[in-house]
């Protein structure tokens, strides 16, 4: 069986969870099915370096990361209705490059993918495979905006989003059930055999100490510098796969020798593949063992793991993999997104996680929510399971059963 995989390239978290789900199709399946991908930047970079078969027309698609990065400058999001309007056309741009190849495979699987997913609006029949499996974490677009052509706007595009997440056989819910949709009428209708709720899917979480992962992924002088001046801390700097948090990318880098004496830590940034930060902002031999600038990695949990607090947005995936990892973090929601801002939020309540909001984002403040939030330690809250077999192991089954599904014309 051929199966397609199409991934979200709004940052780097759906790519990550669907590598985890593909890597238990693979173990389950051997032999059977076969996986190639499609996606655009910055997910298409990931899968290259995962060493994944990727369809060669993913290099001509345009990337839906950049949009939001051109509707949030400065960290906040100006016009939600805009960035659907925007997201709308290039998702249609994208699918008319990619249909010619769509009808070759068995089955699709979309995180999020909505290039595929929304293919229904652009032609009656589109050539997409009819066994088709969905995973997302969201359900409702929302904004804050009092404007009611931006509010009539969101409307028909939540109306659409549930009749694309409705075309799929396979829909699973990656994310705990708590952060379903507040309207009770959604969250009814996700809960009542409509989605699978399966939890957050996280790839594979090092087993090795602290200090084994920082002699491998750190220079021998920052290790060094640590155990004789600083707290044997690290602090680390994350934004994943959009240009979004550039901002606070380079108040840390700009920061790091007053970050550094202030915390008594090393800093460690992760820039992604969408932000370029100069190394000649590193001005001084001494700095460079208080600062260490990693290039894009796919080995961020590894990454997570060494660290004594993660500094982040709040994207979704990135706070379930640092909760599952059992490490303080600091939030900081890219403002007006209404997802962001939720799970910022709910992870402050249930994991004990800080919020620092952009518009406070200052090198004096930020000392002090790390500060806070590295002081509660061991009271953080790890994930819990309550099943010993994972979330990427159930879904992989659940987009197994489309072997067998029969096909029929969905009405």
């Amino acid at each position: 069986m051929r199966l397609l995989y199409g991934v979200s390239s709004v940052g780097l978290g759906h790519v990550r969870r669907s590598l985890a789900i593909a890597d238990e199709i693979r173990r389950l399946r051997p032999d059977s099915v076969s996986i190639e991908w499609v996606a655009a930047e910055p997910a298409l970079s990931f899968l290259k370096q995962s060493g994944e078969s990727v369809l060669e027309i993913s290099t001509k698609l345009a990337s839906m990361s950049s949009i939001m990065e051109s509707q949030a400058p400065q960290g906040r999001v100006t016009d939600m209705s805009r960035v659907a309007r925007l997201s709308s056309r290039r998702a249609k741009e994208n699918y008319a490059l990619l249909r010619p190849s769509l009808s070759d495979y068995d089955i699709l699987v979309q995180d999020e993918f909505v290039e595929t997913l929304f293919s229904f609006m652009w032609e009656q029949n589109p050539p997409i495979p009819q066994k088709r499996a969905v995973v997302t974490d969201y359900l409702r677009l929302e904004t804050g905006s009092k404007n009611p052509i931006d509010r009539l706007i969101l409307y028909y595009a939540n109306r659409m989003l549930k009749r694309a997440l409705l075309s799929s056989q396979v829909r699973i819910f990656a994310d705990e059930p708590d952060s379903l949709p507040s309207n009770g009428k959604l969250r009814r209708w996700a809960e009542t055999n409509n989605f699978q709720i399966l939890g957050p899917i996280i790839g594979e979480v090092p087993e090795e100490s602290k200090e084994d992962l920082r002699r491998e992924l750190l220079p021998q002088a920052m290790v060094d510098v640590m155990k004789s001046g600083l707290k044997n801390r690290v602090v680390l700097f994350t934004i994943g796969g959009s240009s979004i948090g550039n901002k606070l990318i380079n108040l840390a880098v700009e920061n790091a020798e007053f970050l550094s004496e202030k915390l008594g830590a090393a800093i460690v940034v992760l820039t992604g593949p969408r932000v370029q930060v100069s190394e000649a902002r590193i001005n001084s031999r001494e700095l460079s063992k208080r600062l260490v600038i990693v290039p894009f990695t796919t080995s961020s949990l590894r990454y997570f793991a060494m660290a004594d607090c993660v500094i982040t947005q709040a994207g979704a995936s990135t706070l379930n993999e640092v909760a599952e990892i059992g490490i303080p973090c600091v939030a900081i929601p890219i403002a007006n997104h209404w997802e962001q801002q939720a799970n910022a939020e709910r992870f402050a309540r249930k994991r004990g996680f800080e919020i620092l909001q952009y518009a406070d984002l200052s090198r004096e403040r930020l000392v002090g929510a790390i500060l806070s939030a590295v002081s509660k330690g061991n009271a953080v809250k790890k994930l819990e399971r309550s099943d010993t077999k994972s979330p990427q192991k159930k879904a992989a089954e659940l987009i197994l059963t489309l072997i067998s599904y029969r096909e029929t014309r969905l009405h």
